[in-house]
């Protein structure tokens, strides 16, 4: 038995102990040199606020942008209206100086992460059924890569795993009680996840699952039934959320085009209605024939509309980006876009480098957990639990493929989340009771050393890069003091400095980001191109270990040859090498451009 109160103190402990890790971290990471999706973001959000559109929608991440935005547009009316700027001399100004609005990517991150918990709190405490399992499965939660690593930037991996958790969650629920209206719920959820990051397409297989799980219910009666019952009992609570939702939708649309929404949405909404009442009917009409109440059961075509209500629900608070939105998604499920590369031959190198990825984020504790509750549930035949091992081998499928392209084991946060029933299960032999699990401090002290390594590796990577981004700013300084008039500084990815970070993540992903004289370009096609135009010519070239290291090869005739990523070729000479510090890095003298 919980205590009165005991939940209360459980749930302000875990915030309070959530914010004391977050706040312990070093703030402040450079923007231009690993924050660079916060840049991103606010540099979309300043355009929005100018009547632009979003050129960037990443993974897509469309509702997280309009939240980002808002913020933003809050931040203007404080600290630019009140002063008498406009739109565009507030975005001009921010722009000048990124880190004045920063602050605002830090706060929603820590928000994202504080839902996320939360969520995972009440998951353990509801399925196990005391506040003891709750705390467990949040510090589970704090455990994932990536999520400590990444606390105080705003990325979609955050809403993703709370997303992900909780659907997962509605669903075994509903397989539990045979409650449609919980499934329902889910797949309004998973439409939200894929439109904030399209992995979450892994989830649409679990919920085929529990679709066929609960066929023999009546879905339509039950839909109905709980429309009805939380129309009665949050009637309030529903007007407020519809009411905010409006005006957040009439603020961000103003000025911007009306007539943008795609007549085929409307015509799949359309023909989803139809089938759903000709279903509805055929059921009805020949409820003896079982052939029909399987093939024409109302729940499709009822899933089918939650998920696209979820999808487009909450991206309408952008009416312009919603056809965008539909094309970025269908560029991403397709392997194009920043997908691109992704294949079955990268999948399977994802899967034999798994371990060791696993390994660098300090959660192979969290496997072997995951593993043991699994040894656990399958003897006693508790299938419910099987949607937890279902949803996570679905989930594992479009994180391998993503880590094939991008290596990072913060993609794999979302499939390791599902597995924390499974690692709960794990440690209840270590209690008393099944419930009591405070009797046993060893299973606190197992908690604790599998929630220090992510956070240790969260400290070492913030100290690391603010040191790699003062190493690049002080090489670069040197080299910009050789500089003569007319020449200019090329970096790959790994060493950029603020000023080719800025046109990397700001004037390359912005509809609209004031150009200066830049002396420091990034090596990226654009970066090329944009340091011809203002007529100046590529005098050296700073290279850093990692991403888009350019190759270099000594030709026969003695030459230095260097080619990036993109397969520009350049004609170099050694110049120094800073090797001592957190980052090595090279300068060598440009001769000439080569031809490709």
């Amino acid at each position: 038995m919980e205590r009165v109160g005991a939940p209360a103190y459980a749930r302000a402990g875990v915030l309070a102990f959530t914010l004391l890790l977050v706040g312990l971290q070093p703030w402040g990471e450079p923007w231009w040199y690993t924050a660079d999706s916060d840049a991103v973001y606010m540099g979309n959000a300043l355009n929005l606020l100018m009547g632009n559109q979003t050129k960037m929608l990443d993974h897509p991440a469309l509702p997280m942008q309009a939240l980002v935005t808002l913020s933003v547009g809050a931040d203007y009316l404080l600290h630019g209206w009140w002063s008498g700027l406009g739109v565009r001399q507030y975005a001009d100004a921010c722009f000048a100086d990124l880190d004045r609005i920063m602050w605002l990517a830090a706060f929603w991150g820590v928000v994202f992460l504080l839902l996320g918990v939360m969520i995972a709190y009440e998951v353990g405490r509801r399925m196990f059924g005391h506040w003891c399992w709750g705390v467990m499965s949040a510090g589970l939660y704090l455990a994932m890569p990536g999520h400590l690593t990444f606390a105080t930037m705003v990325r979609p991996e955050h809403l993703l795993s709370a997303s992900c958790l909780l659907a997962a969650y509605l669903m075994w629920r509903a397989l539990e009680r045979q409650s449609p209206s919980r499934c329902l719920l889910a797949a309004l959820l998973i439409g939200h996840a894929i439109s904030e990051k399209v992995h979450a397409i892994g989830m649409l297989l679990p919920l085929g699952v529990t679709v066929l799980g609960l066929l023999h219910t009546d879905w339509m009666a039950c839909a109905a039934h709980t429309i009805r019952k939380w129309g009665e009992r949050y009637r309030k609570q529903l007007l407020v959320g519809a009411a905010a939702w409006l005006a957040c939708l009439i603020l961000l649309n103003l000025g911007r085009p009306a007539g943008v929404l795609d007549w085929k949405v409307f015509a799949a909404l359309g023909l989803a209605g139809g089938y759903l009442i000709v279903s509805v009917w055929l059921v009805r009409r020949y409820a003896a024939s079982r052939l029909v109440r399987v093939v024409l059961n109302p729940a499709y075509m009822l899933t089918v509309v939650a998920l696209g209500l979820g999808l487009i629900v909450p991206s309408m608070l952008l009416l312009d980006e919603i056809r965008p939105l539909l094309w970025q998604l269908a560029t991403l499920v397709t392997g194009r876009g920043i997908n691109t590369g992704m294949s079955l031959s990268g999948l399977m190198e994802g899967l034999w480098t798994l371990g060791g990825r696993l390994l660098e984020a300090y959660a192979v504790p969290l496997v072997i957990l995951a593993g043991l509750g699994a040894l656990r549930v399958v003897p006693r035949r508790r299938w419910r639990d099987g949607i937890w091992i279902v949803a996570a081998l679905s989930m594992l499928v479009p994180a391998l493929g993503r880590s094939s392209v991008a290596p990072s084991a913060h993609y794999l946060a979302p499939t390791l989340v599902l597995l924390i029933p499974l690692m709960i299960r794990a440690f209840k032999p270590l209690s008393v009771t099944a419930t009591v699990t405070a009797a046993r401090p060893a299973t606190w002290l197992v908690l604790a050393l599998v929630v220090l390594g992510p956070y240790g590796l969260a400290l070492n990577r913030t100290w690391t890069n603010v040191a790699r981004a003062e190493k690049i700013a002080a090489v670069s300084g040197k080299v910009v003091a050789r500089l003569e008039p007319g020449e200019a500084i090329l970096m790959n990815y790994g060493a950029m400095n603020e000023e080719a970070g800025y046109y990397r993540h700001l004037v390359d992903y912005c509809l609209y980001a004031p150009l200066p004289k830049l002396r420091c370009f990034p090596d990226v096609p654009h970066g090329l191109d944009e340091y011809r135009r203002q007529g100046v010519r590529a005098a050296y070239y700073i290279m850093a270990p990692g991403s888009g290291r350019p190759q270099i090869e000594t030709e026969g005739d003695g030459r230095i040859i260097a080619t990036n990523a993109w397969g520009e070729r350049f004609e170099v000479e050694w110049l120094a090498s800073y090797d001592g510090g957190p980052l090595p890095l090279e300068v060598y003298r440009i001769h000439q451009h080569l031809p490709r």
